[in-house]
């Protein structure tokens, strides 16, 4: 189909690294890689977003969405 794509991972450190191997293989942007944390999940679970619990989370969506913004200027 030639549809451009990229993904962002989310639980990224909780795998064996074959998602971001395949992105790597094919030629996949990774936009981002969000880790499995607690304090992610209770943010979640409180219907918070990730980006209001830590500067830290914060510039990570900015960056983030920078990346999405250049991918679909493209």
């Amino acid at each position: 189909m030639q549809i451009p794509m990229s993904i962002v991972i989310n639980r990224a450190d909780s795998g064996d690294g074959r998602t971001r191997q395949f992105c790597d293989r094919n030629g996949i942007a990774v936009l981002a890689e969000i880790p499995d944390m607690l304090a992610v999940a209770q943010a979640y679970s409180r219907g918070e977003l990730i980006a209001e619990i830590s500067p830290t989370y914060r510039r990570g969506i900015e960056r983030l969405l920078a990346s999405l913004m250049q991918e679909v200027a493209r």
